[in-house]
């Protein structure tokens, strides 16, 4: 049978972050393209030019890529994981790729608008939802 409650609590107990139960590996996990990218040198337009050439290639091209094993690992990792979002119909993995090598997307907003009231009329503005909110919490 199963483990009993008491026994899983207590795994729960042994298992739970705290001062004295810290990770092995602290922090937030490493950028795996940056790190390829320090390794062997790779240079962000070298990247932007694998992500280009992989990028246009048509599925039976791909398919040919993934089969020829003096590709560099990189390549065929990309490769795969375009052939895998064509397959699913889904291209979350390759904009999720897209965003850890060159970061998300900004957006930018612009929002224009003149304040024509001067302090004076903010003060007396002001004073006068309070007295408004007073005169409501004293019922009158």
């Amino acid at each position: 049978m199963g483990q009993t409650r008491e026994k899983l609590l207590q795994i729960g107990y042994d298992t739970r972050f705290s001062s004295t139960n810290q990770p092995k590996e602290k922090g937030r996990k490493k950028n795996r393209f940056k790190s390829v990218q320090m390794d062997f040198s790779f240079s962000q337009d070298d990247l932007k030019q694998l992500i280009i050439d992989v990028g246009s290639m048509t599925p039976d091209e791909l398919k040919q890529l993934v089969n020829d094993r003096t590709v560099p690992a990189f390549k065929l990792a990309m490769a795969m994981t375009v052939i895998d979002a064509i397959k699913k119909g889904n291209i979350t993995q390759v904009m999720y790729m897209f965003e850890r090598l060159f970061g998300k997307p900004t957006e930018h907003r612009e929002i224009k608008s003149e304040i024509t009231m001067e302090v004076k009329e903010i003060k007396d503005y002001l004073e006068q939802k309070r007295i408004e909110r007073l005169n409501r919490q004293n019922g009158s």
